[in-house]
């Protein structure tokens, strides 16, 4: 399980298939290390408690990501908007979904 400092779920979507939603989850660094991030395999499923969700992965992967957690800033921050504009060049779009969405409602099926 991994439990990022900070999250979005970004919503990425092509003109060919449905949308594919991802966990991007970053870790504050500290002195000796920088800052990290990583982007998950996709959102199969999610569960919700009062303080966290549990967003399952196609991997198999569970990120725990609480509530509380602020967006991704600075350097991870920066990543994140690199993918974001990027995106255009392969003709997609990614956009960052908004915290009030009811991530347990959302329809995460996915054609490949």
């Amino acid at each position: 399980m991994y439990t990022p400092d900070q999250w979005d779920v970004i919503k990425i979507e092509t003109k060919t298939n449905k949308p594919l939603y991802k966990v991007f989850g970053s870790w504050k660094g500290g002195f000796t290390r920088g800052d990290s991030w990583q982007l998950n395999s996709g959102i199969v499923k999610v569960e919700e408690t009062d303080t966290y969700y549990d967003f399952h992965g196609f991997s198999g992967s569970v990120y725990r990501c609480y509530k509380n957690a602020g967006a991704p800033s600075g350097y991870n921050a920066t990543v994140l908007a690199n993918y974001i504009d990027r995106a255009v060049s392969v003709d997609a779009t990614i956009t960052i979904m908004d915290r009030e969405t009811k991530f347990s409602e959302v329809d995460y099926s996915y054609d490949d």
